[in-house]
């Protein structure tokens, strides 16, 4: 049962780069800059230390290898193509924030308290984006952002009906 959720997870979380690359190169979608490079970045650690939090758990850790490779992807054909919208301070602010969190995780040593760290990371890196709508300097369409959430709703599901898993194991897919 697990598995399958995990499978589902994994199989909708393929959509999404597919679509927002679509929506973005349609110029309906607007990413920030600051947070497809921090996600990206960042997903790239996290995918490390989240596979030694869950005790190398190829299955724990699908959903966490499919977002890191559509984020990386997002990153660079919104670069390549000039799709980004704006940076301002705030922006610049919220990055240098997360990248010190990221360096803090570096530093700590413990793939657990690395992992916490860098899902700290992860939250302030949605701030630009968030901000960015709001102000109406960037747009997003609300399907692929629905689709994530619910894989990561289904991961959450699966690690929680899984009595091997920690509760370090939970906290990637729930500040996600």
């Amino acid at each position: 049962m697990i598995s399958i959720l995990l499978v589902i997870a994994s199989a909708i979380l393929l959509v999404v780069p597919i679509l927002y690359l679509a929506k973005t190169a349609q110029g309906k979608i607007t990413p920030n800059p600051v947070t497809f490079f921090i996600r990206s970045v960042v997903s790239v650690m996290n995918l490390t230390t989240y596979f030694q939090t869950n005790g190398h758990n190829v299955w724990k850790s699908s959903v966490t290898l499919v977002s890191t490779v559509g984020l990386v992807t997002i990153f660079l054909y919104a670069f390549s193509r000039g799709k980004f919208s704006k940076v301002n301070r705030f922006d610049v602010t919220s990055g240098a924030i997360a990248i010190m969190v990221a360096v803090f995780w570096r530093l700590s040593g413990d793939p657990v308290v690395a992992n916490l760290l860098l899902q700290t990371a992860l939250l302030i890196s949605f701030i630009p984006a968030i901000r960015g709508v709001w102000t109406g300097a960037a747009k997003e369409q609300v399907l692929p952002w629905a689709l994530a959430t619910t894989t990561y709703v289904l991961m959450t599901l699966a690690i929680a009906l899984d009595p091997s898993s920690t509760w370090q194991q939970l906290i990637h897919p729930i500040c996600v």
